[in-house]
Protein backbone atom coordinates (compact mmCIF):
# COMPACT_ATOMS: atom_id res chain seq x y z
CA UNK A 1 0.00 0.00 0.00
CA UNK A 2 1.36 3.41 0.25
CA UNK A 3 2.66 5.16 3.10
CA UNK A 4 -0.58 7.70 4.50
CA UNK A 5 -2.61 5.26 2.12
CA UNK A 6 0.18 3.11 2.09
CA UNK A 7 2.21 2.39 -0.73
CA UNK A 8 5.85 2.73 0.92
CA UNK A 9 9.36 1.40 -0.52
CA UNK A 10 8.38 -1.98 2.06
CA UNK A 11 5.75 -3.87 1.32
CA UNK A 12 2.18 -1.92 1.06
CA UNK A 13 0.71 -2.41 3.99
CA UNK A 14 -1.08 -0.82 6.44
CA UNK A 15 0.39 -2.12 9.86
CA UNK A 16 3.91 -0.59 8.95
CA UNK A 17 2.73 3.00 7.71
CA UNK A 18 0.33 2.77 11.39
CA UNK A 19 3.37 2.71 13.12
CA UNK A 20 5.57 4.95 10.88
CA UNK A 21 3.49 7.66 10.66
CA UNK A 22 1.05 6.73 13.40
CA UNK A 23 -2.02 7.08 11.01
CA UNK A 24 -4.92 5.00 12.45
CA UNK A 25 -8.22 4.45 10.86
CA UNK A 26 -9.91 4.34 7.37
CA UNK A 27 -9.49 7.29 4.83
CA UNK A 28 -11.92 10.24 4.94
CA UNK A 29 -14.44 10.66 2.01
CA UNK A 30 -13.06 13.33 -0.41
CA UNK A 31 -15.44 16.41 -1.06
CA UNK A 32 -15.66 17.53 -4.69
CA UNK A 33 -12.44 17.89 -6.23
CA UNK A 34 -9.48 18.35 -4.94
CA UNK A 35 -6.74 19.35 -7.47
CA UNK A 36 -7.44 16.26 -9.71
CA UNK A 37 -8.39 14.16 -6.91
CA UNK A 38 -12.18 13.25 -7.23
CA UNK A 39 -14.74 10.83 -5.80
CA UNK A 40 -15.56 7.81 -8.08
CA UNK A 41 -19.32 9.06 -9.98
CA UNK A 42 -21.44 6.80 -7.17
CA UNK A 43 -24.59 7.88 -8.80
CA UNK A 44 -23.90 4.49 -10.80
CA UNK A 45 -22.05 2.26 -8.47
CA UNK A 46 -21.01 -0.09 -11.89
CA UNK A 47 -18.80 2.76 -13.36
CA UNK A 48 -16.07 1.56 -11.10
CA UNK A 49 -17.77 -1.62 -9.79
CA UNK A 50 -14.52 -3.74 -10.97
CA UNK A 51 -12.23 -2.36 -8.15
CA UNK A 52 -12.23 -4.65 -5.51
CA UNK A 53 -11.35 -5.33 -1.36
CA UNK A 54 -8.92 -8.04 -0.42
CA UNK A 55 -9.29 -9.04 3.10
CA UNK A 56 -7.86 -11.01 5.78
CA UNK A 57 -9.64 -14.28 7.35
CA UNK A 58 -11.39 -13.04 10.46
CA UNK A 59 -10.94 -9.36 10.88
CA UNK A 60 -11.78 -8.84 7.24
CA UNK A 61 -9.28 -5.77 7.85
CA UNK A 62 -8.50 -4.50 3.86
CA UNK A 63 -5.39 -5.66 2.87
CA UNK A 64 -5.39 -4.61 -0.69
CA UNK A 65 -6.83 -3.46 -3.97
CA UNK A 66 -7.66 -6.28 -6.93
CA UNK A 67 -8.97 -5.70 -10.40
CA UNK A 68 -12.14 -8.31 -12.11
CA UNK A 69 -10.83 -9.40 -14.98
CA UNK A 70 -13.37 -11.60 -15.19
CA UNK A 71 -16.80 -12.26 -13.51
CA UNK A 72 -14.87 -14.80 -10.83
CA UNK A 73 -10.97 -13.81 -11.42
CA UNK A 74 -9.38 -10.97 -9.53
CA UNK A 75 -5.60 -9.64 -10.28
CA UNK A 76 -3.78 -8.47 -7.40
CA UNK A 77 0.32 -7.92 -6.66
CA UNK A 78 1.76 -11.57 -5.52
CA UNK A 79 3.07 -10.36 -1.91
CA UNK A 80 -0.58 -9.82 -0.90
CA UNK A 81 -1.28 -13.55 -0.97
CA UNK A 82 2.15 -15.28 -1.00
CA UNK A 83 2.34 -16.88 2.65
CA UNK A 84 5.81 -15.93 2.30
CA UNK A 85 5.32 -12.05 2.93
CA UNK A 86 4.11 -10.72 6.69
CA UNK A 87 1.18 -8.79 5.07
CA UNK A 88 0.13 -11.16 2.84
CA UNK A 89 -3.74 -11.81 3.29
CA UNK A 90 -3.30 -15.37 2.70
CA UNK A 91 -3.43 -17.27 -0.63
CA UNK A 92 -7.67 -17.52 0.25
CA UNK A 93 -9.06 -14.25 1.62
CA UNK A 94 -12.06 -12.49 1.55
CA UNK A 95 -12.85 -10.60 -1.58
CA UNK A 96 -15.77 -7.43 -1.03
CA UNK A 97 -16.95 -6.49 -4.47
CA UNK A 98 -18.83 -3.82 -5.54
CA UNK A 99 -18.33 -1.27 -2.63
CA UNK A 100 -18.65 2.37 -2.78
CA UNK A 101 -16.77 2.53 0.75
CA UNK A 102 -13.58 0.11 1.54
CA UNK A 103 -15.66 -1.17 5.02
CA UNK A 104 -18.99 -0.74 2.82
CA UNK A 105 -21.94 -2.91 4.48
CA UNK A 106 -24.70 -2.95 2.43
CA UNK A 107 -26.75 -5.39 1.42
CA UNK A 108 -25.67 -5.58 -2.32
CA UNK A 109 -22.31 -5.88 -1.19
CA UNK A 110 -20.92 -9.23 -2.60
CA UNK A 111 -18.75 -11.16 -0.88
CA UNK A 112 -16.57 -14.22 -2.14
CA UNK A 113 -13.94 -16.41 -0.81
CA UNK A 114 -11.20 -17.17 -3.08
CA UNK A 115 -11.15 -21.28 -4.32
CA UNK A 116 -7.74 -20.95 -6.13
CA UNK A 117 -4.57 -18.69 -5.92
CA UNK A 118 -2.03 -18.65 -9.01
CA UNK A 119 1.46 -16.48 -8.35
CA UNK A 120 3.66 -15.79 -11.35
CA UNK A 121 6.03 -18.85 -11.22
CA UNK A 122 8.80 -16.21 -12.40
CA UNK A 123 8.44 -13.53 -9.10
CA UNK A 124 11.30 -13.62 -6.97
CA UNK A 125 9.80 -12.11 -4.14
CA UNK A 126 10.97 -8.96 -4.36
CA UNK A 127 8.25 -6.21 -4.28
CA UNK A 128 9.37 -4.38 -7.66
CA UNK A 129 9.53 -7.36 -9.71
CA UNK A 130 7.80 -7.17 -13.27
CA UNK A 131 6.46 -10.80 -12.02
CA UNK A 132 4.74 -9.44 -8.87
CA UNK A 133 1.03 -10.51 -9.79
CA UNK A 134 -1.37 -12.95 -8.40
CA UNK A 135 -4.97 -14.09 -10.29
CA UNK A 136 -7.28 -15.11 -7.30
CA UNK A 137 -10.17 -17.32 -8.80
CA UNK A 138 -13.57 -16.32 -7.02
CA UNK A 139 -15.75 -18.59 -5.43
CA UNK A 140 -18.59 -17.36 -7.34
CA UNK A 141 -19.23 -15.42 -10.10
CA UNK A 142 -20.02 -11.08 -9.79
CA UNK A 143 -22.55 -9.48 -11.10
CA UNK A 144 -20.37 -6.62 -11.90
CA UNK A 145 -18.71 -5.41 -15.41
CA UNK A 146 -15.21 -5.86 -16.24
CA UNK A 147 -12.65 -3.98 -17.84
CA UNK A 148 -10.40 -4.83 -20.79
CA UNK A 149 -6.64 -5.63 -19.78
CA UNK A 150 -4.49 -3.44 -22.15
CA UNK A 151 -2.08 -5.25 -24.55
CA UNK A 152 -1.02 -4.00 -27.54
CA UNK A 153 -4.41 -1.96 -28.31
CA UNK A 154 -2.06 1.70 -27.95
CA UNK A 155 1.01 2.64 -27.79
CA UNK A 156 2.04 4.13 -24.12
CA UNK A 157 3.83 7.85 -24.54
CA UNK A 158 4.92 9.24 -21.59
CA UNK A 159 2.98 12.61 -20.72
CA UNK A 160 -0.38 10.45 -21.57
CA UNK A 161 -3.25 11.15 -18.96
CA UNK A 162 -4.61 8.07 -16.87
CA UNK A 163 -6.68 7.48 -13.61
CA UNK A 164 -5.08 5.68 -10.79
CA UNK A 165 -8.14 4.18 -8.33
CA UNK A 166 -8.04 3.61 -5.13
CA UNK A 167 -9.24 3.77 -1.69
CA UNK A 168 -7.17 5.90 -0.25
CA UNK A 169 -7.08 9.76 0.71
CA UNK A 170 -7.98 12.52 -1.78
CA UNK A 171 -5.12 14.79 -0.52
CA UNK A 172 -1.47 14.95 -1.02
CA UNK A 173 -0.94 14.49 2.66
CA UNK A 174 -3.00 12.82 5.67
CA UNK A 175 -2.51 14.28 8.98
CA UNK A 176 -2.63 12.37 12.20
CA UNK A 177 -5.89 10.90 13.12
CA UNK A 178 -7.27 11.16 10.03
CA UNK A 179 -8.49 7.85 8.38
CA UNK A 180 -6.27 6.31 5.89
CA UNK A 181 -9.07 4.20 3.81
CA UNK A 182 -12.21 5.48 2.73
CA UNK A 183 -14.51 6.03 -0.52
CA UNK A 184 -13.60 4.60 -3.95
CA UNK A 185 -11.76 7.48 -5.65
CA UNK A 186 -9.69 8.24 -8.98
CA UNK A 187 -6.95 10.82 -9.52
CA UNK A 188 -5.39 11.91 -12.56
CA UNK A 189 -2.00 10.81 -13.47
CA UNK A 190 0.85 10.73 -16.19
CA UNK A 191 1.83 8.06 -17.71
CA UNK A 192 5.47 7.68 -17.54
CA UNK A 193 7.86 4.95 -19.32
CA UNK A 194 10.30 3.23 -17.37
CA UNK A 195 13.48 4.94 -19.04
CA UNK A 196 12.04 8.11 -17.63
CA UNK A 197 11.61 6.99 -14.67
CA UNK A 198 14.63 6.04 -13.77
CA UNK A 199 16.28 9.19 -14.35
CA UNK A 200 17.83 11.24 -11.51
CA UNK A 201 14.99 13.57 -10.63
CA UNK A 202 12.25 10.42 -10.16
CA UNK A 203 13.96 7.15 -8.93
CA UNK A 204 17.67 7.51 -9.94
CA UNK A 205 17.62 3.86 -11.45
CA UNK A 206 16.05 1.67 -8.91
CA UNK A 207 13.68 0.44 -11.20
CA UNK A 208 14.27 -2.96 -13.62
CA UNK A 209 12.69 -3.22 -16.54
CA UNK A 210 9.22 -3.36 -17.75
CA UNK A 211 8.12 -1.26 -14.97
CA UNK A 212 6.32 2.20 -15.34
CA UNK A 213 5.27 4.98 -13.51
CA UNK A 214 2.42 7.11 -12.89
CA UNK A 215 2.77 11.07 -11.26
CA UNK A 216 0.13 13.16 -10.17
CA UNK A 217 -1.17 16.50 -10.36
CA UNK A 218 1.03 17.26 -7.47
CA UNK A 219 3.98 15.42 -8.64
CA UNK A 220 4.34 13.82 -5.12
CA UNK A 221 3.52 9.85 -4.46
CA UNK A 222 0.20 9.02 -4.34
CA UNK A 223 -1.78 9.10 -1.03
CA UNK A 224 -4.73 7.70 -2.86
CA UNK A 225 -3.30 3.93 -4.00
CA UNK A 226 -2.55 1.01 -2.34
CA UNK A 227 -0.95 -2.48 -3.71
CA UNK A 228 -2.57 -3.87 -6.74
CA UNK A 229 -4.84 -0.42 -7.55
CA UNK A 230 -5.05 0.06 -10.81
CA UNK A 231 -3.76 2.41 -13.43
CA UNK A 232 -6.44 3.18 -15.98
CA UNK A 233 -6.80 4.63 -19.35
CA UNK A 234 -10.69 5.45 -18.91
CA UNK A 235 -13.45 5.64 -21.56
CA UNK A 236 -14.59 8.99 -21.33
CA UNK A 237 -16.54 10.48 -24.21
CA UNK A 238 -16.29 13.77 -24.52
CA UNK A 239 -14.06 13.83 -21.59
CA UNK A 240 -16.96 12.54 -19.40
CA UNK A 241 -15.81 9.62 -16.77
CA UNK A 242 -19.72 9.44 -15.76
CA UNK A 243 -20.53 8.92 -19.98
CA UNK A 244 -18.02 5.90 -20.02
CA UNK A 245 -18.36 1.91 -20.14
CA UNK A 246 -16.58 -0.29 -17.67
CA UNK A 247 -16.21 -2.72 -20.41
CA UNK A 248 -14.04 -0.27 -22.30
CA UNK A 249 -11.94 0.72 -19.35
CA UNK A 250 -8.29 -0.67 -20.11
CA UNK A 251 -6.46 -2.00 -17.23
CA UNK A 252 -2.10 -0.54 -17.79
CA UNK A 253 -0.58 -1.53 -14.67
CA UNK A 254 -1.14 -2.24 -11.04
CA UNK A 255 0.67 -0.35 -7.80
CA UNK A 256 3.80 -2.46 -6.65
CA UNK A 257 5.34 0.26 -4.47
CA UNK A 258 5.94 3.82 -3.89
CA UNK A 259 6.81 6.45 -1.67
CA UNK A 260 5.52 7.70 1.53
CA UNK A 261 2.51 9.76 0.68
CA UNK A 262 2.92 12.68 -0.55
CA UNK A 263 7.04 12.89 -1.28
CA UNK A 264 8.06 15.43 -3.89
CA UNK A 265 8.53 13.96 -7.52
CA UNK A 266 8.41 9.65 -6.38
CA UNK A 267 5.78 8.32 -9.14
CA UNK A 268 4.27 5.61 -8.22
CA UNK A 269 5.61 2.35 -9.38
CA UNK A 270 3.35 0.06 -11.38
CA UNK A 271 3.74 -3.13 -13.27
CA UNK A 272 3.01 -2.99 -16.66
CA UNK A 273 -0.20 -5.82 -17.34
CA UNK A 274 1.27 -6.04 -21.14
CA UNK A 275 4.38 -7.99 -19.49
CA UNK A 276 2.13 -10.83 -18.08
CA UNK A 277 -1.60 -10.60 -19.96
CA UNK A 278 -0.66 -13.37 -21.37
CA UNK A 279 -0.14 -15.73 -18.32
CA UNK A 280 -3.23 -13.17 -16.64
CA UNK A 281 -5.41 -14.92 -19.67
CA UNK A 282 -4.73 -18.56 -19.15
CA UNK A 283 -5.32 -18.01 -15.39
CA UNK A 284 -8.27 -16.59 -15.55
CA UNK A 285 -10.11 -18.11 -17.83
CA UNK A 286 -13.67 -19.53 -17.07
CA UNK A 287 -13.44 -22.94 -15.92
Amino acid sequence: MKQKQFQSTDFHNTILRVLVFGVLGILTQAKGTILGVCKSPMDDINRFGYIVSIRSLGSRQHICTGVLVQPNAVITVAHCVDTGSPFSAGRKPIVHVGGRHVDDIRPDIEVFTVKESFIHPNWDGKQRSSFNIAVLILSGKTKQPTPQMLTDQINLQTGMKMAALGWGSAGDVINVGEEVFGDLKYENQEFIDGSHCNRTIFWEGGLPNDIFCGLNDWHKSSCLVDSGAPLVLLDMPKHQIQEGTPRLDHIAGINLDGAPCGETNKPDIYLDIRVVASWIQEKAKEK
